[in-house]
């Protein structure tokens, strides 16, 4: 075994750990009747819209990836982008990973060009966070005067919240002197992580002067957010969670981070452990916030089975020549 497969059955190893570790300490301050109890009585209408919203969602996260493809001079179609994006969503539940969706990405846009397909998943990722960042901010406003969040908690997040939009808006705004700085300060970084570094640097190239696209790219982004802060509130009304929605604006971005987190399988254990946490504040006790996360997730799965539906049809049909190669995929 090589060095470089011993450290990922290590990280593997690893990640499955923290996942049963925070399993089991929820487990440990849940009560599993109850758990079963919310589940059954969940609204099950208010269910259904939420796994609804993921369509829409799916649908806005589609439009944010053509304009960022369209300015590198790929254009599929958006019909091709969506069932791709579904495919994504599959992937991601399939791989210990949280990125194996856009690997996924990256593989159905690549025929347009693999650096400009890479650009695309990248900034992608980007006006994601950005987006992200500027609902903490809005959820911010909304808890800071409120006691059941400390203080020590919404000042680091305030600071990194504006931090992130400041390095981001230079980018846009003066790419040439940002980027310069930015390649410097990433001498510093290991030579894996410089690799990365450049590539996203590098991704910034193709809005020189672009800086309509990255406005509307921005915009789907808030969009897109809206409809996930949407999700998570109607989830919450169905097991019966009384948190305003602007509580939500903080608790999504948060949550969405520390998910992100390459620590765990898939997210699995810190989901229920970061809703625990951000829920508990607001007065919801660990049994409704496993329900909570357990609702999410299975949604969140069973987007996954349709991912992998449309990817077997997918495959059968372009084998029967039903549909046209990725190559193809373009509007004229």
């Amino acid at each position: 075994m090589s060095v470089f497969e011993s450290q990922r059955w290590l990280g593997s190893v690893l990640r499955f750990g923290v996942s049963a570790s925070l399993i089991i300490w929820m487990l440990g301050r849940a009560e599993l009747d109850r758990v079963g109890q919310l589940l059954r009585a969940a609204d099950a209408a208010l269910i259904a819209v939420a796994f609804a919203s993921y369509f829409v969602g799916y649908a806005v996260s589609v439009a944010r990836w053509r304009v960022l493809l369209a300015v590198q001079g790929i254009r599929p179609r958006f019909s091709y982008l969506y069932w791709s994006f579904m495919i994504g969503v599959f992937f991601n539940q399939l791989l210990p990973t949280t990125v194996g969706g856009d690997v996924a990405r990256y593989q159905y846009t690549a025929a347009g060009g693999r650096g400009a397909a890479l650009s695309a998943v990248l900034l992608d990722r980007v006006f994601g966070t950005a987006a992200l960042l500027l609902f903490a901010i809005t959820g911010l406003a909304f808890t800071w005067g409120s006691e059941t969040v400390p203080r020590a908690l919404l000042a680091p997040v305030a600071a990194l919240a504006v931090l992130g939009l400041l390095v981001l808006g230079c980018l846009l705004l003066f790419p040439g002197a940002a980027l310069g700085l930015l390649r410097h300060a990433g001498r510093l970084l290991p030579r894996r992580g410089r690799s990365a570094f450049e590539k996203l640097l590098g991704a910034f190239a193709a809005f020189r002067g672009r800086i309509d696209v990255a406005f509307a790219a921005l915009a789907w982004s808030l969009v897109l957010q809206c409809v996930v802060v949407g999700h998570y509130y109607i989830s919450g009304l169905a097991l019966g969670i009384d948190v305003p929605l602007g509580t939500y604006a903080l608790i999504v971005p948060l949550a969405t981070v520390v998910m992100a987190l390459p620590i765990s399988i898939n997210g699995i254990g810190v989901r229920e452990g970061i809703l625990g946490l951000l829920l508990g504040l607001h007065g919801v006790d660990p049994s409704t916030s496993l329900g909570f996360a357990w609702i999410l997730y299975a949604m969140l799965f069973g987007q996954g089975l349709l991912g992998g539906l449309v990817f077997a049809v997918l495959k059968i049909w372009r084998r029967e020549g039903v549909v046209p190669a990725a190559r193809d995929e373009t509007e004229p």
